[in-house]
């Protein structure tokens, strides 16, 4: 399996050359906190309405998880189309369909409709959205790479803390069509962090030598600084000459210098005489890139072509067996927290609850979520963190505390295990993404991350109506009627 490389990705070589990573990573956890709102807070926003029209739990759980099963399919994508458009297209391209897809919502009559403009657009919306924020981040980090994705994570769980009373205030005085507008307005602010999403290599900065740390390179380099650097100790220490005192492979080559000249010259008497290119030119100006016929080739597809074929090569990572045992284990974890938090909205409504005490439970599980990825982001830089066993405890938990749900009656007590579920969910979050690095590579991220999104996908689909059917729905049912 080939490493993924964009040319909007920092790769290993490039990252390390990379002084402080650029800025605008810090616009990811704003997309987290937006795409939450719209997208963790479906049973919020609209259970009301969809109760109103005396919808069933079957009808409003394939909404969910329609939405869901095109949120993660967007993951496999992502790679290629960042190799075709770059981050920044893709994503103000994400933004627009899921603002799009929430003002669409506040006009719907039915259930039906949500289909189209809730479990489709906002679907990819969210999903492109936030399968970005996952992507993009860890390429930026070669130290602290635990303590970045825990911001990320940690302002996912923002979304979902701010979002419910938010929804909650606007259906209050706006009603649910007023309140679904001014959502719409307040996602398109996705597009605000898009559009700052630049290219990496517009803000390398190359890294100084301190004491005691030499750069990769920087062996191979040390006959080569001698030849080419000549200046006196004086003359180092002006402006004009910083350079000189960086590590040599910071240094651009000049096309006609000794060493490329010599360089073309031996590759043209290796190159037979009918093909060689005319006397005294440096292949360097001659030919492009040296990959420039495997270019050339690329371009005589069609780009859906080159998408499809970049996709299924990328898809080839799960031939590895701890790609699967990965993809496998986030699906269940990802299913059972997702459709959790959608199915217990409508029971708590079913049972008498109101939609404030709705809103408060989410919140307080969001807000624990938040609090123990900050708490455990940073551990998890540590060298002897085993992030396994994390994920197994936090999986523990989970299960547990929805155990424990189903046998609780009063809203308090129901708050409480709410507050333990998200300790186990954000145990999860924060370490999913870390595992594919620890275990895959950073290089093979990309594609174990988009894989994996394809399992989940179909585990959407597969697992997600089942709380709605068969006997577990009458067990909601009973338990709904000892809420009552």
């Amino acid at each position: 399996m080939t490493a993924h490389q964009g040319p909007h990705i920092c790769n290993r070589a490039e990252s390390a050359r990379c002084q402080n990573p650029p800025l605008f990573w810090h616009c990811a956890p704003l997309f987290s906190v937006l795409v939450d709102t719209i997208g963790e807070c479906f049973g919020v926003i609209f259970s009301s309405f969809l109760l109103d029209l005396g919808t069933d739990l079957t009808t409003s759980s394939w909404i969910f998880n329609v939405a869901n099963f095109l949120w993660s399919i967007t993951g496999p994508f992502l790679g290629p189309l960042e190799g075709e458009f770059g981050w920044r297209i893709v994503a103000l391209g994400a933004s627009v369909v899921l603002a799009a897809g929430t003002v669409m919502s506040a006009f719907v009559t039915s259930a039906g409709m949500l289909f189209l403009t809730y479990s489709t657009f906002v679907g990819l919306g969210c999903g492109v959205l936030y399968n970005i924020s996952c992507m993009i981040v860890p390429f930026y980090f070669n130290k602290r790479r635990g303590l970045a994705n825990g911001v990320l994570m940690a302002w996912e769980g923002g979304g979902q803390f701010l979002g419910p009373p938010l929804i909650n205030f606007l259906q209050t005085q706006y009603g649910f069509r007023g309140a679904t507008l001014v959502l719409g307005a307040v996602v398109f602010n996705c597009a605000v962090g898009a559009a700052v999403f630049h290219p990496v290599e517009w803000h390398l900065k190359p890294l100084e030598k301190s004491e005691g740390v030499k750069p990769e390179s920087s062996q191979e380099n040390v006959s080569d600084s001698s030849t080419l650097s000549n200046e006196s100790p004086d003359s180092q220490t002006s402006a004009e000459n910083v350079l000189s005192r960086q590590p040599q492979e910071e240094k651009p080559k000049s096309p006609w210098s000794p060493d490329t000249v010599r360089q073309a010259i031996q590759s043209q008497e290796q190159v037979p005489q009918a093909h060689r290119l005319p006397d005294g030119i440096p292949e360097l100006q001659k030919s492009p890139h040296p990959a420039a016929k495997e270019n050339t080739k690329k371009q005589e597809d069609s780009t859906i072509v080159r998408l499809i074929k970049a996709t299924l090569a990328d898809l080839c990572i799960l031939k590895h067996a701890r790609a699967v045992v990965i993809a496998i284990s986030i699906t269940l974890t990802l299913n059972a927290n997702e459709n959790f938090i959608n199915v217990l909205t409508f029971a708590m409504q079913e049972a008498g609850h109101s939609l404030q005490d709705v809103a408060t439970g989410v919140s307080v599980a969001a807000l624990c979520g938040m609090l123990i990825r900050v708490i455990l982001s940073p551990l998890t830089d540590l060298p002897k963190f085993n992030k396994r066993v994390f994920f197994m405890l936090g999986s523990l938990v989970v299960a547990l505390s929805m155990l424990a749900f189903t046998q609780i009656e009063d809203v308090l007590w129901l708050t409480v295990v709410l507050a333990v579920w998200g300790i186990g969910e954000g145990i999860i979050m924060s370490i999913y993404v870390l595992i594919m690095i620890d275990y895959m590579g950073l290089d093979d991220f990309v594609p174990t991350f988009g894989a994996t999104m394809l399992v989940v996908s179909i585990g959407y689909l597969v697992i997600g109506p089942i709380p709605a059917q068969g006997h577990v729905a009458s067990v909601t049912a009973e338990a709904c009627q000892l809420w009552r």
